[in-house]
């Protein structure tokens, strides 16, 4: 991590209460050591002075949700799938992967002096993420701009709140943050690689595995929507994977396109290992990181075929149905 994105991080007023009894969550740190070129990039947990007591928590074993007054109904959706989700990894994983997740507005977004786009998840320390409480028109216009779409894609059902559109911006969020807290379990059960964007594949690789052992029905909408990312964003790139880098949230509509350009070409690739081991490949992938718990580029490339031809092709593309 570079010295200027350190003190960039440090200086952020957002940064959110990460302490494990107040959030009800266990936090162990795994003891293995990390290779400097794909350490995930994550905030110090410090509490930011205006924070407040103004936070309600529900919380389940290993993770939470702390929300406020009005947002009852979103924290309990986002906590069955913080539940579901936090249970699988830890039965991947020997080191517990706790989660705790904020629900901000746009307003309280924007007085946290959060760093990424509010409607996009952002890690604020290594066990907590920020996530929109409500989709607003202002969700649905960044969207249908990112996607290059006349509408968000809908979810089934009515909302509770909000139109359809909105809640269509929720619902591409918790995608997002499913991802989000793969990532967490990648650096907890040593599936980190020699390169930055082997990482970003093995999270994939977990959260695609996630939706396919328990929202399989979701599948093909979950992969039509990558597959517009990758769409909406083919003329601003390409970038090259040597170039990649973690990012805490990106911070502005360029950044955040370059990011969804990265992350289309990921989530193909976890489609791509996936298609070979299926339920089998989150194990796969960490007998291949060995004693040392880092996958290596080369043992990954030479495992799978497919791969090769995608990492030479900088990601471009989806494998057919």
């Amino acid at each position: 991590m570079s010295r200027s994105c350190c003190s960039d991080l440090r200086r952020r007023g957002s940064a959110l209460v990460l302490l494990a009894g107040t959030l009800c969550v266990v936090s162990v740190v795994s003891g293995r050591p990390l290779h400097a070129q794909v350490r995930l990039i994550e905030p110090d947990a410090v509490q930011a002075s205006n924070l407040g007591d103004s936070f309600l928590t529900l919380s389940a074993g290993g993770c939470a949700v702390r929300y406020r007054s009005g947002g009852l109904d979103r924290a309990h959706h986002v906590l069955r799938r913080l539940d579901l989700i936090t249970r699988q990894l830890n039965e991947w994983s020997a080191v517990p992967v706790p989660l705790a997740v904020y629900l901000l507005d746009r307003p309280g977004w924007s007085d946290l002096g959060m760093r990424g786009v509010y409607g996009v998840p952002e890690r604020t320390g290594p066990n907590a993420v920020a996530l929109a409480a409500e989709g607003d028109p202002g969700t649905v216009g960044l969207w249908r701009e990112l996607l290059q779409a006349p509408a968000v894609p809908l979810v089934p059902g009515v909302p509770l709140r909000g139109t359809p559109e909105e809640a269509g911006t929720l619902a591409i969020a918790d995608v997002l943050l499913q991802i989000e807290a793969a990532r967490g379990f990648v650096q907890r059960a040593g599936l980190l690689g020699e390169r930055a964007w082997i990482g970003e594949v093995a999270a994939h690789v977990a959260a695609l595995s996630l939706f396919d052992r328990h929202e399989r029905s979701r599948l093909p909408e979950i992969v039509a929507l990558f597959r517009r990312m990758e769409e909406a964003t083919e003329g601003h790139g390409p970038f090259s994977l040597e170039s990649f880098s973690p990012t805490p949230g990106p911070a502005d509509e360029a950044e955040l396109r370059r990011w969804l350009w990265y992350q289309a070409r990921f989530f193909g690739a976890a489609r791509l290992l996936i298609d070979k081991h299926g339920r089998k490949t989150v194990a796969r992938l960490q007998k291949l990181s060995g004693p040392r718990g880092v996958l290596g580029e080369s043992e990954l490339l030479a495992e799978y075929d497919q791969l090769r031809e995608w990492h030479r092709n900088l990601g471009s593309g989806f494998p057919q149905q």
